[in-house]
């Protein structure tokens, strides 16, 4: 639990959360896009913290000759979205 606030708790990881929940599911490049101004390293940082936390899923995808990384909401990671979204 301690390491899931931590990670909640850190720049940017509620608005990739958001992004992801908005779409489904998203590749790197264009979580890139979507969240102007973040640095890829520190988008990788934050997507790694919540992979490990088991809010995100990570899918490896050959696509058009080249390998993607695509990202998904786990159930655990949609009810902990939406219940942040109900504080507003």
């Amino acid at each position: 639990m301690k390491g899931l606030l931590h990670e909640l708790g850190r720049r940017w990881s509620y608005s990739i959360l958001g992004v992801v929940y908005e779409r489904d599911s998203v590749y790197f490049n264009e979580l890139k896009k979507a969240l102007e101004g973040i640095p890829p390293k520190t988008l990788s940082d934050r997507l790694r913290g919540l992979v490990k936390e088991g809010l995100m899923r990570r899918k490896y995808v050959f696509e058009q000759g080249r390998h993607r990384t695509e990202y998904t909401l786990t159930e655990k990671g949609v009810a902990i979205y939406e219940t942040i979204l109900s504080w507003k």
